[in-house]
């Protein structure tokens, strides 16, 4: 498993964006707990159903046995994502699209985010949520892109500094600490934009319709 789908108990991906990741090479799925209930109803059979279990019925956990592997995670330090993520990297997964962190729980939301940056040297994770992409650069991030893309960047250490190359509205080595400064609504003028983040991790948002569109989600 060097790809994966990892679906968690957020709002679901519609069908065309599992359709358009998965001829992208993320054929392994990997429900997250409540996750899987998600999954069925759009008539996909995961591979995998990850977590403690708690958020899924008997009933369809046991319709999910004829289907896949079941595996009970009963630990409680960490969240159904994060299992799902440790899982993925004992298989040897290097990359992974998210579907479902985003819903009613916004602590869960915040956690989601929280995990695409702390397993960002080992698991190059992207948040597919609404109509937007969230992934994570440090050090030097190179995106195609299209002419009025918007783009939005967040970073959570007060000692990164962010420069940026091809928005309308430049940054040279500056602070976007999380709690005092955002970096929200910027509009791509090429097609490329670079992300530069020295001392620590960035967040960024990117039009979901836009990579869907031009078929701009790298793939190495």
């Amino acid at each position: 498993m060097e790809k994966c789908l990892v679906i968690a108990n957020g709002a679901p991906p519609k069908g065309e964006e599992l359709a358009y990741f998965r001829r992208k090479g993320f054929d392994a799925i990997i429900a997250a707990d409540g996750g899987a209930e998600a999954a069925r109803r759009m008539g996909v059979a995961p591979d995998f159903v990850v977590g403690d279990l708690d958020s899924i019925s008997d009933e369809a956990l046991e319709q999910l046995r004829e289907t896949s592997e079941i595996v009970h995670i009963a630990e409680q330090e960490s969240t159904d994502v994060e299992k799902c993520f440790r899982f993925a990297l004992e298989r040897g997964a290097k990359r992974a699209v998210v579907f479902g962190a985003f819903g009613d729980r916004i602590d869960h939301s915040l956690a989601n985010v929280s995990h695409i940056v702390k397993y960002r040297h080992s698991l190059r994770a992207t948040i597919v949520g609404g109509k937007s992409a969230l992934s994570v650069v440090d050090g030097v991030g190179r995106f195609a892109s299209r002419q009025g893309e918007t783009v939005s960047l967040f970073a959570f250490n007060p000692a990164v500094r962010v420069t940026t190359l091809g928005l309308q509205y430049p940054l040279d080595k500056e602070p976007l600490a999380f709690g005092s400064r955002e970096s929200v609504s910027n509009v791509v003028e090429a097609e490329e934009f670079r992300v530069v983040a020295l001392g620590g991790p960035v967040v960024v948002a990117r039009e979901l319709a836009v990579l869907l569109a031009y078929d701009l989600f790298p793939t190495d």
